[in-house]
């Protein structure tokens, strides 16, 4: 009952790529906040339901997605739950903390079909051979992107491990300059390319890219 009046601390972890992280109860639902940041995003499930309607995930017969960023599954949760996509997942998340995290308190495990990898999203995309119909990149340490995310090889990788007609979808920040700087730099690399590019506003600073090749 007290999670309904004022929400109740779980647990608090201690995480060397992303701090403070504390799980907590409100309103009857687990959430897990970093210092600036809430990394479960169940107050935003809607949101992500109808960014995913928008760019209609369910129609285009998706078979594989590639989720760089794994946090503590809420985007899992949306594709299964929110839109009943049962196409084959491959998670990739570095922070060992958040991954214990999401399996302990938001039980990620129960999704069928999910394989989740432990590794550098970086490291992952330069080595990674196999072809996705999506990649969603959802990479954050509290309120930033880390900056090898923010690179055009970063994104001339990840848009190769595209099928001939896949769908990007990438979460950004446009908060400072900087963040700015660099939004508009991938904007402008994807705008260059064949196909079909979109911008979804999100939670006031953020905005989602979204890119259909080859349409």
């Amino acid at each position: 009952m007290l999670s309904f009046i004022w929400g109740f601390r779980i647990k608090t972890y201690h995480s060397e790529l992303n701090g403070e992280l504390e799980v907590w109860c409100i309103k009857g639902k687990t959430v897990l906040y970093a210092k600036n940041a809430n990394y479960s995003y169940e107050n935003q499930f809607e949101i992500f339901k109808q960014l995913f309607n928008k760019v209609n995930l369910q129609g285009r017969g998706i078979k594989n997605i590639l989720l760089l960023g794994l946090g503590a599954g809420s985007l899992v949760k949306v594709l299964r739950k929110g839109l009943n996509i049962n196409a084959d997942i491959l998670a990739i998340e570095h922070d060992p903390v958040i991954l214990n995290i999401a399996k302990e308190h938001f039980n990620i495990d129960q999704f069928e079909n999910l394989d989740i990898v432990q590794q550098d999203a970086l490291e992952f995309v330069n080595k990674e051979q196999n072809k996705y119909d999506a990649v969603i990149v959802d990479i954050f340490n509290d309120m930033e992107i880390p900056k090898k995310f923010l690179t055009l090889d970063f994104l001339i990788k990840t848009t190769s491990l595209l099928q001939a007609k896949g769908t990007l979808i990438f979460n950004l920040i446009a908060n400072t300059e900087t963040q700015k700087t660099a939004f508009q730099a991938i904007f402008d690399h994807l705008k260059k390319q064949q196909g079909k590019l979109s911008i979804v506003n999100m939670f006031g600073m953020n905005k989602v890219l979204v890119w259909e090749k080859g349409n």
